[in-house]
């Protein structure tokens, strides 16, 4: 794919999905341009390697330079390749957080972006929300959002999960390095 120049959400027109990118544009809308995307969005989407599912990138940025935003075009992509070229593959995706509350949160908003525009099951994992942890397991899940100590605790259970994932997001990687972890 070749994104050289990706310089606002209008740029992501048929390359992700135009209900995905109306939630996106509402949510963010007050930034004052529906369409803006900042400065690290527009370098991360315009670079081939971010399109690729073969690379692992690590994006670092500030407080509020749109990575959440990032990941969520990343969900949108990778999680819709099925329908583009891997018709016999699931591609769900894992998004690890370090808090609880971060749990519930992403859950929320990937919630509202996902499950109600395109019916993918968007399921939270940690101590508070156990509900669908079999269903993580046996890979019935579009987006899984969990803690990191869940995640691994589900891996020690059985890894299979894993292989039928597109992607997987770590937020706030710094934290995996945390003494008391």
């Amino acid at each position: 794919m070749n994104n050289n120049n990706i310089e606002s959400l209008n740029d992501l027109n048929g390359i992700i999905n135009n209900d995905i990118l109306e939630k996106l544009r509402l949510k963010h809308k007050n930034s004052g341009d529906e369409n803006y995307l900042t400065e690290l969005q527009q370098k991360v989407f315009s670079n081939d390697d971010f399109w690729e599912n073969s690379k692992n990138i690590i994006i670092r940025g500030q407080t509020s330079s749109g990575k959440t935003m990032i990941a969520e075009i990343a969900s949108a992509w990778f999680g819709a390749k099925e329908y583009l070229d891997m018709p016999n593959e699931q591609n769900n995706i894992i998004y690890l957080v370090p808090l609880r509350a971060m749990v519930a949160e992403k859950r929320t908003e990937f919630k509202d972006i996902f499950e109600e525009s395109l019916g993918w099951r968007v399921y939270a994992s940690s101590s508070d929300y156990q509900d669908h942890d079999e269903d993580i397991v046996e890979g019935r899940f579009k987006i899984a959002i969990m803690v990191y100590e869940k995640f691994f605790a589900l891996l020690a259970q059985n890894n299979s999960f894993v292989s039928s994932c597109s992607l997987i997001i770590v937020d706030e990687l710094q934290m995996l390095g945390v003494e008391d972890r």
